[in-house]
């Protein structure tokens, strides 16, 4: 298993013009406003992470084994 982080130049996933990220964190509008105020806080002050995690052969097979 390969884990990509946030300052991982390959974090990025460019198309045509558009740039995307492979991971992101939805809240749900169901979700109750003081929790998600708590999430954001929480991702502000950097206590929250994204990754991206791939099996060794997605790895390989989407060009990511050049990483640097």
């Amino acid at each position: 298993m390969k884990t990509i982080t946030e300052d991982s130049p390959l974090y990025t996933v460019n198309e045509d013009l558009t740039t995307f990220t492979r991971c992101s964190v939805e809240i749900a509008n169901e979700c109750p406003e003081h929790i998600a105020k708590a999430i954001m806080t929480a991702w502000n002050h950097g206590y929250l992470k994204c990754s991206a995690n791939f099996t060794d052969k997605e790895y390989s097979l989407l060009g990511l084994s050049n990483e640097n």
